[in-house]
């Protein structure tokens, strides 16, 4: 191209060339061009970007929002879980009564009269055994010669628990007010501490507390896979997965709070 424009200007020299003034301002104005091109160019690709963005936070917000309905699902489940424990523990309040009255009466007669055992009139069969062993005092009831319950009577508790050949429930009493203190169902034992499926526990015969799955090495750790509180009668937080190292710091994988049975975000 270069070559031809040089013999173009040979054979047609009569030819009027143009100022020069005129290519600089047609320079000029490619320059220009370019500039508002390059311009329009940015602007594209800023709102390019800007449409990736909105799109990846729309999908950010609909997962937050498929999370946030997950967990409020599960709020709700938790709420009524929370409410069918309430209605069960009140019955086995009302069950302890007749337990702690029947157990109670018959180890303060037995201990004032000095009496060692209850016996089956009809074939002399002990059903009740009572001793001393140190500064506590345990009654053992039998039938048919094996072990039903048993219960201690230490140190202002009352600890009653019924007994099976694979696991055991238990009630602890406060024998200065008379109230149920913890009911275990499930409960199994070794040499270091006890698990139980089921734990209550309780103040000023309400609910304050629930632990289903429970383990616990005394003065060390408790876990247990749910752990439900209350306060004042009214349900306010569940974990999941709960540990407490009894160092005044609770852990959980999952913790929900709850107030005036709503949960707080």
């Amino acid at each position: 191209m270069k070559i031809q424009s040089i013999n173009d200007r040979k054979i047609r020299s009569n030819i009027e060339i143009k100022p020069q003034a005129t290519c600089a301002f047609s320079n000029k104005a490619s320059v220009n061009e370019l500039r508002n091109n390059q311009v329009s160019f940015n602007g594209l690709f800023d709102g390019l970007k800007i449409k990736l963005r909105a799109k990846e936070n729309k999908k950010d917000a609909a997962l937050i929002l498929e999370k946030s309905c997950k967990i409020q699902e599960q709020a709700q489940e938790i709420l009524q879980r929370s409410e069918t424990l309430e209605q069960i523990s009140q019955s086995i309040i009302r069950k302890s009564f007749r337990v702690y009255a029947d157990i109670k009466n018959a180890m303060d007669f037995a201990r004032i009269n000095e009496i060692s055992a209850e016996t089956n009139p009809a074939n002399e069969e002990v059903i009740r055994a009572f001793k001393k062993d140190g500064n506590k005092f345990i009654m053992s009831e039998y039938q048919e010669g094996i072990l039903l319950r048993k219960a201690v009577l230490e140190d202002k508790r009352l600890t009653i628990t019924d007994c099976t050949p694979i696991n055991e429930n238990q009630y602890v009493f406060d024998t200065e007010t008379s109230q149920l203190l913890q009911y275990k169902a499930g409960m199994t034992r070794s040499a270091v501490g006890y698990r139980t499926d089921r734990l209550y526990s309780f103040k000023d015969g309400q609910l304050v507390s629930y632990d289903e799955q429970y383990h616990t090495k005394p003065s060390m750790y408790e876990t247990s896979e749910e752990h439900y509180v209350y306060k004042d009668g009214a349900f306010v937080q569940c974990f999941m997965n709960y540990h407490d190292d009894f160092d005044g710091f609770k852990k959980a994988e999952e913790f929900f709070e709850f107030r005036k049975g709503k949960l707080e975000s």
